[in-house]
């Protein structure tokens, strides 16, 4: 059944015209599966492990390498998958083989047990891995494969026994309420350090510092991911008036039309335009900084302008004029 599982898949990805040669090394799916971030590629070679004296990069033996990328790519047509889930796929089936597999001159995907699996998760254990739930859930996944499309003689059956942190809702009880906030009050920042950025963040040694300080005053109080901050558009300050059932604009006490406002981001998952609005106290901190990263940043977005339209040139330079003989 594997050869067969391997041999569907690959006449599958040759039928795709991607470009790519099954049997090399290192995919690059940029052009196949779009991703916003700066990785590109899945890559079937070991990989770096504090458990195992193996060194990273090395080749992983055809019939294995092959098993990795058929279930991969059986997993993206099954669950339409994004770049980053079938990378951890990939990952975590790396992972059996450069730390369970290799030690034991094992080679074949037919060797594969649950005793595999549960000998991988215990490696993360041991790690001190922090996101261990999702690395079961990941293992866990690929086990169910295996076993649904019958490809070894004998079922996986692997089974983790974590529980995902659970959602405020679903607490059962005031102790683990408490025990709850306990856990995510550890989380957040202490005062002093609060304060200490404030420091910073209020005198700016100089522009250069400015740019990083107002990035990370957007990350503070809009809870955005990093590549989602940095590709902010330029007019993305909103600013929404608000108003009564009758559609009356709401006024303060000084007669002031009461506004929302907000600021127009894309989500890193799918590009979708979004709004974040803000808290009141949040809006003059967001402003400046919004207002300071237009100022500072307006020379270099005059010169990426420009680059983009004048494509092989450097700056408006004439070449030949900057040649000395």
């Amino acid at each position: 059944m594997v050869e067969k599982f391997i041999k569907e898949q690959k006449a599958y990805f040759n039928d795709l015209n991607l470009g790519l040669n099954w049997y090399d090394h290192k995919w690059d799916v940029s052009k196949w599966i779009p991703h916003r971030g700066s990785d590109k590629y899945l890559d079937f070679r070991t990989i770096n492990s504090k458990s195992t004296e193996l060194q990273a990069g090395k080749p992983i033996p055809r019939d294995y390498s092959d098993f990795i990328k058929s279930t991969a790519l059986f997993l993206r047509r099954k669950r339409h998958t994004g770049y980053v889930s079938m990378r951890n796929y990939v990952m975590e089936m790396r992972r059996l083989y450069t730390l369970i597999m290799a030690p034991r001159n094992e080679t074949s995907p037919t060797q594969l047990t649950r005793w595999h699996f549960e000998k991988a998760l215990q490696y993360r254990k041991e790690e001190g891995y922090k996101n261990l739930y999702d690395s079961a859930a990941n293992l866990k996944l690929i086990s169910d494969t295996i076993d649904d499309l019958k490809i070894l003689k004998t079922n996986i059956s692997f089974e983790h026994g974590l529980r995902r942190n659970r959602s405020y809702h679903e607490v059962q009880n005031l102790q683990e309420i408490y025990d709850d906030e306990q856990r995510d009050e550890s989380k957040v920042p202490s005062m002093e350090l609060f304060e200490a950025y404030a420091q910073c963040t209020n005198n700016p040694i100089n522009d250069n510092e400015e740019i990083l300080l107002r990035t990370i005053d957007l990350l503070i109080a809009m809870g955005q991911r990093g590549n989602e901050v940095t590709v902010i558009p330029l007019d993305c300050w909103v600013e929404k008036e608000k108003y009564d059932r009758k559609g009356v604009p709401l006024l303060d006490a000084n007669g002031d039309s009461i506004k929302t406002y907000g600021i127009r981001y894309f989500a890193e998952k799918y590009h979708e335009p979004r709004i974040h609005y803000l808290s009141d106290q949040d809006v003059p901190f967001d402003y400046r900084a919004i207002s300071r990263l237009k100022e500072l940043t307006k020379e270099i977005r005059e010169v990426a302008v420009w680059q983009e339209n004048n494509s092989g040139r450097l700056w408006q330079e004439d070449p030949n004029s900057l040649i000395d003989d």
